[in-house]
């Protein structure tokens, strides 16, 4: 770990957020590693709506889940803002939402695994693992063709001027990350099993599964 060499105070205001204003694109993430977004939509193939997702983002916080009762009913409202159906809507943004999620996940794992932070069951630890697993979860659902250590280093290719010693480390990040997927196949197998013989799951199950075995409801 080393210190910065300029000490900050955190005043809230969110830097990338300057970044984002500043060049006027879709989202925030477009503006922060353009280059990386670049080659997760080629490799996906995944086409964007430009003018669509303009009109969406001044909505996009409506579809919050922490703040919202009835997910369809939100969505059915930003729709009919957007002036476009529902349908067609959610075709685009929750792909691309995935996307976004997933570059958005790998640089944070990035640089936590180069400060020497290891995915585990508990603390910070934890969060490291279940970004890495939601990002494993995404690419299956949307069956893609992305590696996440491909992912790593087009993410410390690009932050190479500000972060040089993010490339000294990949071979180790590599490793972890090769660890993490084959632990995120065998709980898949596990969950296809424990699943396989429930008769009904609720919400009390959901909690059970979760507390007992680790197993989320997003993989379920």
């Amino acid at each position: 770990v080393q210190d910065l060499k300029l000490k900050v105070l955190d005043m809230g205001m969110g830097m990338e957020r300057a970044a984002w204003f500043s060049q006027g694109s879709p989202t925030i993430y477009d503006a922060v590693f353009p280059t990386v977004l670049k080659k997760l939509k080629s490799k996906t193939g995944l086409k964007v709506n430009k003018k669509l997702l303009q009109r969406y983002v001044p909505h996009g916080g409506q579809l919050n889940n922490d703040e919202v009762e009835d997910m369809n009913k939100a969505w059915k409202k930003v729709a009919k803002l957007v002036e476009v159906d529902v349908k067609e809507l959610r075709q685009m943004i929750l792909p691309l939402s995935r996307l976004y999620s997933i570059g958005e996940h790998m640089r944070s794992a990035l640089i936590v695994l180069n400060d020497g932070g290891l995915p585990s069951n508990v603390g910070g630890g934890y969060n490291l693992r279940m970004l890495i697993r939601r990002s494993l979860g995404f690419i299956d659902k949307e069956d893609w063709d992305i590696d996440l250590t491909d992912l790593c280093s087009w993410h410390a290719d690009y932050l190479e001027p500000m972060y040089p010693e993010l490339k000294k480390n990949l071979d180790n990040i590599h490793k972890i990350l090769e660890i993490e997927k084959k632990k995120y196949n065998n709980t898949k197998e596990k969950t296809s099993r424990i699943v396989a013989n429930l008769k009904n799951i609720n919400e009390e199950k959901l909690l059970e599964l979760y507390d007992s075995q680790g197993i989320s409801p997003d993989m379920i």
